[in-house]
């Protein structure tokens, strides 16, 4: 079969040109022309594409500097850094995606040990405190790896923290000391220690990870409440000393009873105010208030109202021995956030000497003696107690004629009472039934005989003592409870 060639021959059917040179279309146009690639051919643009490649903005950048034809002029040292700073970014790029991960926050815990309490250690020489020291708990939960270690507690107050090594692995609880000092010398460190909170005291700790990465941190104190009463009562005592002088003494017997009252003339030597001064409830009955509460402003002098009532006429002054307990408010803050924990006031001998005088007029019954008859044992060992005893004892009490046993709450020496109180005196002595609750064997040896208190009644007039009680029959009867050693306390 033969196919006859379309008009115009094939050529034109396959895409040909016109007589003038000019493209004709056909079904076929779509083809490409290989025969004229090398002509130009007019395009249409869509869209703004008129921007500089980067190769020809830094050709532009080297000519406007000047620097093209030094460029030029050393192209293999130009490949040279073009390559090292190709290799470095790729280098770095590598580096920091495998890069080790940054320590995150501490997941540890700190807590004060249970029922250890914290403890201030003391300067023998002063009297004051110097340090704080604690058992702590340290628990981990840090990644595989990294090791925790303690190096103490910083707060308002505090210096120089110091901890034995305490360090933890994940998973671990451990058991170690911590101990800082104590700082309050100058009224800015007291005003922060006044004002302080129990989230202010904190445990520096320092993490080690697996990969040596070492950060240092801060985590809470749990029980840091302990913390922060006892630094604030040993900051309070050392201000109170550094800022308040007791400058005279005024002293006046009370009529009709065994006491006297004591007022102080103090000075406030600091840049602060001492508000509301009261005594201490910690020191009553023995010491109380005896008048409204007294502000002494920064600068400025004020009489303090105290009135002593003796517990032993042998001593009368011993209570006041060791200063006067007293509470305040120190600084500008609202109370309550700023009352000072107990702290107390010295006085001299010479004031020491002037209320002991005052006292002596009322003291003047001869002292009495008390001698032990018999004792046995009434009771076995107890949780609280290493048993109880009943004893007989003679009081000679000749210019009284009653002796009252003063019902007071149980000493470290243990509670002793009496089956019946007042006592007549009859030629001179009166005998008394006591029941002697004992101690903890222990607390015993440490506390010394049991203290028997009482009041010599003359004129209507209560003298107040307090007897030690001692006596071959009470030691045998201790030593059958606790032992030679102990029992040798009431020898």
């Amino acid at each position: 079969m033969t196919t006859s060639p379309p008009p115009g021959g094939w050529g034109r059917a396959r895409g040909g040109r016109s007589e003038d040179g000019t493209r004709y279309g056909d079904s076929l146009d779509g083809r490409l022309d290989l025969d004229h690639l090398d002509e130009t051919t007019t395009l249409d643009i869509v869209g703004d594409d008129e921007r500089p490649l980067l190769s020809e903005r830094i050709r532009e950048h080297l000519e406007s500097t000047g620097a093209l034809p030094w460029v030029r002029g050393h192209r293999a040292l130009t490949g040279t850094a073009v390559v090292a700073l190709a290799v470095a970014l790729i280098a770095s790029g590598i580096w920091w995606s495998g890069r080790p991960t940054p320590m995150a926050d501490p997941r540890v815990a700190v807590t004060t040990g249970g029922n250890e309490p914290a403890r201030l250690i003391v300067d023998a020489a002063t009297g004051q405190v110097t340090a704080i020291t604690q058992l702590v708990l340290l628990s981990s939960d840090e990644p595989a790896g990294t090791t925790v270690e303690t190096i103490g507690v910083v707060g308002p107050g505090l210096s120089r923290p110091q901890s034995r090594v305490i360090s933890a692995l994940p998973g671990d609880t451990v058991t170690g000391a911590m101990t800082s000092q104590v700082e309050c010398s100058t009224p800015e460190a007291t005003a922060a220690v006044a004002s302080a909170r129990a989230r202010d005291y904190r445990v520096q700790i320092r993490r080690t990870s697996a990969l040596g990465e070492v950060r240092e941190d801060s985590v809470p104190l749990a029980g840091g409440e302990e913390w922060l009463n006892d630094v604030r009562a040993a900051c309070v005592q050392i201000a109170a000393e550094r800022d308040l002088t007791v400058e005279a003494v005024d002293v006046a017997a009370v009529p009709g009873a065994i006491a006297t009252d004591v007022r102080l003339h103090v000075r406030n030597t600091s840049g602060q105010d001492w508000r509301a001064l009261h005594v201490s409830t910690t020191a009553g009955p023995t010491i109380v208030s005896n008048g409204p509460d007294v502000d002494i402003p920064a600068g400025t002098d004020a009489w303090v109202p105290v009135r002593l009532w003796p517990e032993d006429c042998t001593d009368p002054v011993a209570p006041l021995s060791a200063g006067v307990p007293l509470r305040a408010t120190i600084g500008d803050g609202p109370e309550g956030d700023r009352l000072a924990p107990t702290f107390t006031l010295p006085l001299d001998t010479a004031a020491l000497d002037a209320v002991a005088a005052a006292l002596r007029s009322t003291c003047t019954a001869t002292p009495p003696t008390a001698t032990l008859v018999r004792a046995r044992v009434a009771g076995g060992t107890t949780e609280e107690s290493a048993g109880t005893l009943t004893m007989y004892v003679d009081v000679a009490a000749p210019q009284s004629f009653l002796v009252e046993v003063q019902a007071l709450p149980a000493g470290p020496g243990g509670l002793v009472t009496a089956f019946e109180s007042p006592v007549i005196v009859s030629n001179g002595v009166a005998r008394l039934h006591l029941r002697w609750d004992l101690p903890q064997c222990f607390d015993l040896l440490a506390a010394g005989p049991p203290k028997l208190p009482v009041r010599l009644v003359s004129d209507d007039v209560r003298r107040p003592y307090v007897l030690r009680l001692r006596g071959d029959s009470l030691r045998v009867n201790v030593d059958r409870l606790c032992g030679q050693t102990v029992a040798s306390v009431v020898r």
